[in-house]
């Protein structure tokens, strides 16, 4: 995308998302026009810092962002964007 090699795959139906580390954006291609048809996020976007990885898990896209450490979510029914909120517990033996 923009010369700059994508990284990981997702499918939804008839379209693969992809993250573009370098552009700090994820982009959903359709094979049947062979075309970007939607990009979010962007070179001075924030939503995405250095995203590595991408799966479609019901229809919710996880981001896995390199630079920020944060994985954030597209509700594919709705394209908003959310931060996935980790909590940590201490396991009892």
């Amino acid at each position: 995308y923009r010369d700059c090699p994508v990284s990981g795959v997702a499918s939804e139906k008839k379209s693969l998302w992809c993250v573009v580390p370098d552009n700090n954006c994820v982009v959903r291609y359709s094979p049947v026009t062979e075309k970007i048809v939607l990009r979010i996020g962007g070179d001075s976007s924030t939503a995405f810092l250095h995203p590595i990885s991408i799966k479609n898990y019901n229809d919710v896209l996880y981001i896995c962002n390199h630079q920020s450490c944060k994985i954030r979510t597209i509700d594919l029914k709705n394209q908003f964007i959310n931060i996935l909120e980790l909590t940590t517990e201490k396991l009892l033996n």
